[in-house]
């Protein structure tokens, strides 16, 4: 059943399926840093021009135009742009009861919070088309949460797109996971948690898409590790 629009407010008129909280755009200059803080909600970037790099989890990762990148709640990210060539981009932060699942869809996860979107989609003018319905009322406004959307639509289209079933992707991330973690006592329930889906539910994936267990998963991760060591 469709939501009506008074059905998607809740008493402090926010939008509470997803809401987005500001928005802006910004060319930033060669020295800009952005400290990793922890949030409660999500912004989203698109670098429409230059370069930058975004640093998490122990990782450097280079960007440029028409590179998207999350920093999801809780997380610590830090960014800043290349000093040759400063990054300028869009971003609108938001939250709300269906954010988790919307940023699940798009293909950027906590181990990979960017992606590089098709030349085919353009995502700039959703971006602007929302900026200018903020500016315009001066506050966030139905429009914006509807540009969202369409910009959170045009990625999960791009990535179902990439061949990838939704089981596969679950597996693709888990690994992803298991990759990035396999030093530490992570167990199912930790990838699982992670994934937003049960501790049984991944274990019959990796069962029906990869014919071992999850924990297996994890012991050839530490034992390619250790093998790699030695050599």
């Amino acid at each position: 059943m469709k939501k009506q629009i008074g059905e998607l407010f809740d008493v402090k008129q926010k939008f509470v399926d997803l809401n987005v909280i500001e928005c802006g755009w910004e060319q930033c200059a060669p020295v800009k840093f952005v400290e990793a803080v922890k949030k409660d909600f999500y912004t989203i970037h698109f670098v429409e021009n230059g370069k930058g790099v975004i640093e998490f989890r122990g990782k450097k990762i280079p960007l440029r135009a028409n590179d998207l990148f999350v920093t999801f709640p809780g997380e610590l990210i830090s960014y800043y742009p290349d000093p040759r060539e400063p990054w300028g981009y869009y971003w609108m932060c938001f939250e709300g009861l269906q954010a988790d699942e919307l940023v699940g869809w798009t293909g950027m996860t906590r181990q990979r919070p960017c992606l590089r979107k098709s030349p085919q989609v353009n995502l700039k003018s959703y971006f602007a088309s929302a900026i200018e319905a903020f500016e315009e009322k001066g506050q966030i406004v139905p429009e914006c949460v509807g540009f969202l959307y369409v910009i959170l639509g045009k990625l999960s289209d791009e990535n179902a797109a990439s061949g990838l079933s939704l089981q596969q992707r679950y597996v693709k991330e888990a690994l992803t996971y298991i990759h990035f973690n396999f030093q530490f006592d992570i167990s199912v329930t930790d990838i699982a948690k992670n994934l937003r889906v049960s501790p049984n539910y991944l274990s019959s994936l990796f069962q029906s898409q990869m014919g071992i267990s999850t924990k297996e998963a994890i012991t050839r991760a530490r034992m390619e590790a250790a093998l790699k060591n030695l050599q």
